[in-house]
């Protein structure tokens, strides 16, 4: 550009420069100034401005001086608190990343060529991408819907795809819920992300997709549970969790030997017995079936999930955050029955996942094989062959536990009848299946007309004669469909039956909620086999290490380490180990003495 300058007899100078900020030095003599100035088209700030057509609360048909509308327009609507830009198309929200986004080779500009960015942000999903803008991992009651939400409409209006059925249940289930349940029609893996996410209401998690966390602070103690910090990913179970779940068939077969008197008790009524768990009440009648018992699930895999991936997340039971269990304060925290129930699913795989806390029922839950009549509803698929679980942790009244229908003995058979022993939490329901099987494997199916107690036994009535078919001393179980547990591998695992922080047994009176004897590991039911344990170590201070029962060909291999730890002074010591109808060799066994 050439000399810029003019000036006039009233040294009144003029110059010309591209809009811009300049530094303007003036020196005459003795006299030097700089200034700063602003250089400006005002014919061309008033075209932009004439573009900026204010606020609306809807989107304007033509300028404010009435002229045509023109490409680059822009308003601001008041109704939704957005800019919006005006295009040959009409009007669109002024997202300024738009052309990134949508442009084919877009994402090239971060790293990925020949995609865009909104196809490469659909790859990796999480749990907040589905908290519609709310925070996660508010302690409660800062938590829940009815912070962020006038009405229960409102909430499931956010979370369409899930049933909100109250204002008072968490921000951070609804979006792990609603996060869940995308996944697993989409298949995409979903990143829960690091965050303690509490959890009024228990998770279904479906299986064929990965759910990925961000692992935990370890445990600095390998052998005590609790020296924990609520920092990775923490699912945290608050309150009393809804009794929802069932695990049909499966009781403590106490008439077949899964329930043997304890010959050693240290406190009487509560550790009179040792015991597998029992999911039935005893509520039987002569002539009708107990109940299935409801139980609470922090996270449920339904019949038919398959092919899922959970990695790096801790389930633990709140008790006061963690400082109940610091404090060991002899009571229980708070009321959940199992941290994760996988019923009837398979081919899944479970990597450092730690179930924590004092689950009334199980930290992991394994149900392999349904009754026929729950099949006959739905046709889908029964088993829970070839799980994984890989540097897991479980804690709970009987923290692993796999288990299958129970069996019972023939006591006597007739032309008319067949009896096994009678209990009040037998299963038989003839109403919904008026069938019993004979056998695990080589199975006859037989028709009942009635069924009965008579003396100490239960007596079901045939339509015709089965003494042919079974002989006294043979399985009879209610009528069930599933392939077992074969292929399932647990390597590495550490199994801790309750283990309170007081170092006393569960079955301690001191205890507030004293509890039967606790196990590390129950192995029970029909077909219920080739389960195989690997370098794992079960320890604990309470009564049982494994309990395998109607098991067969479990094996630990020569890695594995059974112990029990010796409980603190001032609680009673000892323990026992069970094994029944099970082989395990090369493992190393260690108790201590009562």
């Amino acid at each position: 550009m050439g000399n810029p300058f003019n000036a006039d007899a009233n040294a009144l100078v003029q110059f010309r420069a591209p809009n811009g900020v300049y530094d303007l030095h003036i020196a005459a003599g003795a006299l030097s100034n700089t200034l700063q100035i602003t250089c400006a088209d005002n014919l061309q700030a008033l075209a932009e401005l004439a573009s900026f057509l204010g606020t609306h609360p809807t989107a304007p048909t033509v300028r404010t001086d009435s002229t045509p509308l023109q490409p680059g327009d822009r308003y601001f609507n008041s109704g939704d608190d957005l800019e919006y830009l005006y295009k040959s198309t009409g009007w669109e929200p002024n997202n300024l990343d738009g052309a990134l986004i949508a442009a084919p080779g877009g994402a090239g500009l971060v790293g990925t060529l020949g995609r865009t960015q909104a196809d490469k942000n659909l790859e990796f999903t999480t749990v907040r991408d589905f908290s519609n803008g709310k925070p996660l991992g508010l302690p409660v009651p800062d938590c829940l819907l009815s912070e962020f939400y006038d009405t229960l409409a409102d909430a499931q209006a956010q979370y369409a795809n899930i049933t909100i059925t109250s204002l008072g249940q968490t921000v951070d289930w609804a979006s792990t819920e609603s996060a869940l349940k995308s996944c697993g029609i989409t298949g995409r893996t979903l990143y829960q992300g690091a965050g303690t996410f509490r959890m009024l209401d228990g998770l279904t998690y479906y299986g064929s997709h990965r759910w990925q966390g961000d692992g935990f602070y370890a445990d600095v103690n390998q052998s005590a549970p609790f020296d924990l910090k609520f920092v990775g990913t923490n699912i945290v179970a608050v309150g009393t969790g809804a009794k929802i779940r069932y695990a049909y068939g499966v009781t403590d077969e106490r008439t077949s030997g899964g329930r043997l008197i304890n010959k050693e008790p240290a406190f009487g009524a509560t550790d009179a017995y040792l015991s597998l768990a029992s999911y039935y009440n005893e509520d039987a009648t002569s002539t009708v079936s107990a109940t299935a018992k409801p139980f609470s699930a922090l996270v449920y895999m339904p019949r038919g999930s398959c092919g899922g991936r959970m990695a790096d997340i801790r389930l633990v039971l709140n008790f006061n955050g963690l400082q109940g269990y610091k404090d060991k304060v002899l009571t229980l925290a708070d009321d959940w029955d199992v941290a994760l129930y996988v019923d009837n699913g398979r081919y899944n795989e479970f990597h450092n996942i730690q179930a924590y806390g004092y689950w009334r029922l199980n930290g992991f839950l394994t149900r392999a094989g349904a009754l026929a009549w729950e099949t006959s509803v739905d046709g889908i698929y029964a088993g829970a062959e070839e799980n994984k679980w890989l540097n897991c942790v479980a804690q709970g009244w009987k923290s692993f536990s796999i288990r299958g229908v129970g069996m019972y003995r023939c006591m006597a058979v007739t032309s008319t009848y067949i009896e096994i022993p009678y209990a009040e939490n037998h299963p038989f329901d003839i109403v919904k299946d008026p069938r019993i099987t004979r056998g695990e494997f080589s199975t006859r199916n037989i028709t009942v007309t009635s069924m009965s107690k008579v003396g100490s036994n239960l007596r079901f009535m045939t339509a015709i004669d089965q003494t042919a078919f079974v002989a006294v001393g043979q399985e009879i179980l209610p009528i069930y469909v599933g392939n077992g547990v074969a292929g399932t591998v647990a390597e590495n695992c550490r199994m801790h039956a309750m283990w309170h922080t007081s170092d006393r047994r569960i079955s301690d009176p001191a205890i507030t909620g004293a509890m039967a004897p606790a196990a590390c590991l129950e192995v029970s039911g029909a077909r219920v086999r080739g389960a195989r344990f690997q370098a794992c170590k079960l320890q604990t201070v309470d009564d049982i290490g494994p309990h395998l029962h109607q098991a067969i060909d479990v094996i630990f291999n020569p890695n594995a380490r059974i112990e029990g730890s010796t409980p603190s002074a001032n609680a009673t010591g000892g323990g026992d180990q069970m094994h029944n109808n099970s082989r395990g060799w090369g493992c190393e066994l260690s108790w201590p003495l009562p």
